[in-house]
């Protein structure tokens, strides 16, 4: 059981396709046919995303994995 499960009965969360958007490529047809993300689907989209960020020059994703102490 997740920290949050027991809130998820109060409210839900859900990405509705509306237009094609060329940032959304990088994503493979399995998320990309679908009409509606939900929160399955997620840990993938973020997944990919960082992977393709961690290649760019600039990227600060050392960052989002600092420990404080």
């Amino acid at each position: 059981m997740t920290p949050f499960e027991e809130l998820e009965q109060y409210g839900q969360l859900q990405l509705v396709k509306a237009d094609k958007i060329q940032s959304f490529d990088i994503l493979p047809s399995t998320l990309t046919d679908k009409s509606v993300w939900t929160h399955e689907d997620f840990q993938a989209i973020g997944d990919i995303s960082k992977s393709v960020d961690d290649k760019h020059e600039n990227n600060r994703n050392d960052a989002l994995t600092l420990k404080l102490n």
